[in-house]
């Protein structure tokens, strides 16, 4: 149990770029959790950017 409880800790970087028209953030990379939803990102997004709409591609 202690192995999962370390592997669901781990954090991922977010790496973010700006396409079209998008602003572009001060800050390109993020760390998050790796077990944390991509609504996460999204909503983090709609925060930094002032923005309601927000289109994301992998």
């Amino acid at each position: 149990m202690e192995i999962e409880s370390q592997d669901s800790a781990r954090k991922v970087i977010i790496q973010l770029k700006a396409t079209a028209d998008a602003p572009i953030l001060k800050q390109k990379k993020f760390k998050m959790l790796g077990t944390d939803k991509f609504a996460k990102v999204i909503d983090f997004l709609r925060r930094q950017i002032h923005r309601e709409t927000v289109v994301a591609y992998r």
